[in-house]
């Protein structure tokens, strides 16, 4: 196959549908007079009655009955054996996953449900004598160029699903797209899901048996989803073992049954309804409603940083969080807030319930809100890390920068020189991946790319001081409660739903 303009991946030209990109069969997406076609929302239906002697008519719910998309499309010099594949590509039978290059976060199970005819312009590729072998004249084989059209439908569900879950996901270095040989950017994609470090938790330790334990939880899709826990006890369970969920947002309460389960991960998927352990899979032990996760709220997004213009003559950059230790002096009560900068955003009371993520905290609820100092009051648990302002000199000369302290550990192939007592903000890096030492263990992260982040400009090794951006964000108000059960961890799965 001859090199073609457009390359896979290329935004807005090409797609993917069962694993194969339009671009490395030499069709690509066209716009139709400079526009291109999205969809806005799915087909539906509403159940409606109406009833003698009212006037109007009666709603009873929408049903999203699926989705459509149509891409017109345009052929590049197919040759006949290009041809056959794509005909073989576009089969009415064939089932697969359908992922928009301006998406490449979620996909749709879809199949062909229309297919253009060809309209073609009659070419062909000339091999003149000067590259013949035998120096005589040849006729070139037939090429097709030209245009058509392809409708897909959603097949079973409505609903597209997420393929990745945190924007970290997403990352895309300009190293492997683009092959430069310099230190890579990093490109994120704008998808509505959460860099994992300013994400709610999505793993717990339940530690006590009959007492309500809250495990917030987020659903970065836009419609409702249901989780998949999975528990890992350390013992095996007996014939009571059980645990109890209940949402509060959505009225939903559920208990599921455990008896007589063996050490080891145990699975509870709310979508099939079903307690999976090993190969094994058990129905009927679940009682009352499943589990849902309602789909996203409005997120506020407080950047690390601002940069704000003085008299329109030069730019000065503002940190934007301090978070920080205040002692009541009545109580002597220690606890911590987040001082916002107003120039970033003003806080609001709405904020009161919601969770401040900041740090890979977790999440951390708001208590209170002093809209005078543009001041979040927040909870104990979870930790949240001090991020100090800058310490100065009377002079006004920096002493020590702003942020969290992050200090750079070199270590060697087998991993023999990380610190056995790390200390908070500890950094390393092997086979290409990125650690911190945060909440009491290594956490992989994506805030580095070099080790000469840390280096001062005499090459030396010094402290970065970290500024953090963060999400204000409401949760759906979970809660668990053990029964006859022993300590165990609890990690949540949820697959993100679109429209």
């Amino acid at each position: 196959m001859t090199d073609r303009i457009v390359k896979p991946g290329e935004r807005w030209a090409t797609f993917i549908f069962d694993g194969v990109d339009c671009a490395t069969l030499g069709v690509y997406v066209i716009s139709n007079s400079g526009t291109y076609t999205t969809t806005l929302a799915p087909s539906f239906s509403d159940k409606k009655t109406t009833v003698t002697a009212y006037d109007g008519q009666y709603y009873y719910g929408t049903q999203i009955t699926g989705q459509k998309f149509t891409v017109n499309m345009f052929a590049e010099n197919l040759t006949y054996g290009e041809l056959c594949k794509l005909k073989a590509w576009l089969n009415p039978r064939h089932i697969g996953k359908f992922i928009l290059s301006d998406q490449p976060y979620k996909y749709y199970y879809v199949k062909p449900t229309s297919v253009g005819t060809l309209s073609s312009i009659p070419l062909s590729t000339v091999q003149t004598p000067a590259n013949s072998i035998l120096g005589d004249f040849l006729e070139g084989d037939p090429v097709y160029t030209g245009k058509f059209n392809i409708t897909f439908e959603t097949v079973g569900s409505a609903y597209g699903y997420g393929i990745s879950y945190y924007r970290d996901d997403l990352i895309y270095d300009a190293l492997h797209k683009y092959g430069m040989e310099v230190y890579p950017e990093n490109y994120y994609y704008d998808s509505g899901l959460l860099y994992k470090d300013m994400s709610p938790s999505m793993k717990w330790s339940i530690t006590h048996n009959g007492i309500y334990n809250a495990i917030p939880t987020y659903n970065p899709g836009d419609a409702k989803s249901y989780p998949k826990y999975i528990l890992r006890v350390q013992e095996d369970l007996s014939e009571n073992a059980a645990v109890f969920f209940v949402n509060n947002t959505t009225k939903e309460s559920c208990s599921v049954s455990l008896a007589n389960l063996k050490a080891g991960d145990i699975e509870i998927d709310f979508t099939g309804q079903s307690v999976k352990q090993g190969t094994k899979t058990y129905y009927g032990r679940m009682t009352g409603l499943p589990i849902s996760i309602t789909e996203r709220d409005l997120v506020t997004t407080i950047p690390d940083t601002i940069t704000a213009d003085i008299e329109d003559i030069y730019k000065t950059e503002y940190d934007t969080i301090y978070v920080y230790d205040i002692k009541d002096e009545e109580t002597e009560e220690t606890y911590k807030v987040a001082q916002i900068n107003e120039m970033a955003i003003k806080v609001s009371l709405d904020w009161i319930g919601r969770y401040f993520c900041i740090n890979g905290n977790g999440g951390v609820k708001i208590k209170d809100v002093d809209t005078e100092n543009n001041i979040l009051v927040l909870e104990d648990s979870p930790i949240t890390y001090n991020i100090p302002a800058a310490e100065k000199y009377k002079d006004g000369n920096v002493l020590k920068r702003a942020g969290f302290e992050c200090r750079y550990i070199q270590i060697n192939e087998d991993l023999a020189y990380v610190p056995k007592e790390p200390k908070v903000g500890d950094v390393y890096q092997y086979e290409g991946k990125w650690y911190m030492y945060r909440y009491g263990e290594w956490q992989e992260t994506s805030l580095f790319y070099h080790e000469d982040n840390f280096r001062n400009i005499q090459g030396k090794f010094e402290p970065q001081y970290l500024l953090f951006g963060a999400n204000i964000l409401a949760l759906d108000d979970i809660q668990i409660a053990g029964m006859n059960m022993p300590q165990f961890t609890l990690e949540a799965e949820i697959l993100p739903r679109y429209l």
